[in-house]
């Protein structure tokens, strides 16, 4: 048997290694346009793995395919004017179906007119088509795009992420989600805005099938479905789906759940520090409509102005026999009716007087509800009224982003507290004193203070205190 020499091995490593060496310095930057790349297509055409594509102010009347590519594509001067646009082509404005790895990033573009409205599977994602696969997408604009499913953005399978970005006047058909159509997906959203986009089945801004979701702080305005969801849809889910100090505003369902929807869903969906304000269902829930067997919990969210034409009630909220709402710490007033009897409620304002435990039914005094003003004025009786003990520990703050818990025992505090600290009803806490910016160097504490430097003078300090402190 050939046993190679030692220095073969050698050899064969460091040929190896120069190779690898040679691919990353490969890795290139492409301008669009240039001599090789006139075009954004032509600039992925000739990219690599790991190259950079840096677009240039313009509008490009074109359609993209990453072709398998994981690259990162930006524009030089961001959304406002850097457009791609599909108009008159009928495909896809980007399509990223061909296995691209996660780290995939398209940043700062316009995205609009883009068209997918054949057979199968060319019917998905009028914007951007992802298919297994896994991209970020951020600070980008999609506007006017239109498909049978997911008017703007279509994702099967994959962890997909989308921040900062925009969804305006987007359309979809008899499969549903105006804006987005989210299939068996794990998805993350994060402060981004859906605003008068239309379905012609569920979910006016994002219909989810099996899928699970977590938004942050993003918002839901003036989308219409012509099913149920007119914000947002869910049918069944793979994962916990989390919505985390959204805004659900003006939005309306042609049938069920005038806000939100879900039904069928395995997992245990969460609201937390949401507003729901001036939504329609023409059906029931005008706010939130859940159904078949869905396990849902509304914590610390607020539903004001909500209205629905169902006979079964729920303005706020409407539970189906089948389905569990729990409600906690919620404030549900100024809607055409609270929450129905299905739902449970703990900790609650409810205009509708509502059993449970320490539910309450008084005005909460809101700043000014007609324009959705929904923070309270001093000496709302929802202050210090909520239940400490349903907060997880981890909901820090409230949904404007400010100190969740901030006082002990006030006159008047009616809710149970965490070690004497309470909480209010609602999505907003209301903030009693003005709060401090937060201390960047705690550990600072010896004199000069305010020097910004933590060193041997500040440890002997605490050492010399060390012990119990004088009462």
């Amino acid at each position: 048997m050939f046993v190679p020499h030692p220095s073969c091995h050698l050899t064969a490593l460091a040929v190896s290694t120069a190779a690898m060496m040679a691919s990353a310095a490969e890795a290139a930057i492409i301008n669009v346009p240039s001599g090789p790349a006139p075009t954004i297509q032509a600039a992925i055409n000739i990219a690599i793995n790991g190259d950079e594509i840096l677009v240039a102010p313009g509008t490009y009347f074109q359609v993209l395919n990453l072709n398998g590519k994981t690259l990162t594509l930006r524009s030089v001067e961001g959304p406002q004017t850097t457009i791609i646009d599909a108009l008159n082509l009928d495909d896809p404005v980007i399509k990223i179906t061909s296995g691209e790895g996660a780290a995939t990033l398209i940043e700062g573009f316009t995205l609009r007119n883009g068209v997918a409205n054949d057979a199968a599977p060319n019917e998905r994602g009028g914007g951007i088509y992802c298919n297994l696969t896994s991209p970020t997408i951020s600070n980008c604009i999609f506007s006017q795009n239109n498909a049978v499913a997911g008017g703007a953005f279509y994702a099967n399978g994959g962890f997909p992420k989308l921040e900062n970005c925009q969804f305006n006047g987007n359309t979809s058909g008899g499969s549903g989600g105006g804006a987005m159509y989210l299939n068996n997906t794990t998805f993350t959203l994060n402060n981004c805005v859906f605003d008068s986009n239309n379905s012609g089945f569920n979910g006016g801004a994002i219909y989810a099938v099996n899928t699970a979701v977590t938004a942050t702080q993003c918002a839901f305005i003036d989308n219409t479905s012509a099913g149920h969801g007119g914000g947002v849809g869910h049918l069944g889910a793979t994962g916990a789906t989390l919505y985390d100090r959204c805004l659900f505003q003006l939005n309306t369902s042609g049938d069920l759940g005038g806000g939100a929807f879900t039904s069928t869903n395995s997992g245990i969906p969460e609201w937390r520090n949401c507003i729901f304000d001036r939504n329609h269902g023409v059906g029931n829930g005008g706010g939130m409509s859940i159904w078949d067997n869905s396990n849902v919990i509304a914590l610390n969210c607020t539903f004001s102005g909500n209205t629905t034409d169902g006979g079964g009630g729920g303005g706020g909220i409407y539970t189906e026999g089948t389905a569990t709402t729990n409600a906690r710490n919620c404030v549900a007033w100024g809607n055409s009716s609270g929450f129905n009897s299905a739902t449970t409620a703990a900790y609650c304002n409810v205009q509708n007087v509502m059993a449970g435990s320490d539910n309450i039914s008084l005005d909460p005094m809101f700043i000014d509800a007609a324009n959705g003003i929904l923070a309270f004025q001093e000496g709302s009786p929802c202050i210090d009224a909520g239940s400490s003990v349903l907060v997880p520990a981890t909901v820090a703050v409230d949904y404007g982003g400010l100190p969740r818990v901030i006082n002990v025992l006030e006159s008047g505090a009616s809710g149970l507290p965490v070690f004497g600290y309470y909480v209010d009803m609602g999505a907003f806490e209301f903030q009693s004193e003005p709060v401090d910016p937060p201390d960047t160097c705690p550990a600072d504490v010896a004199p000069p203070e305010g020097d910004n430097l933590v060193n041997v003078t500040d440890l002997l300090s605490v050492i010399s205190a060390w012990g119990a402190c004088p009462k």
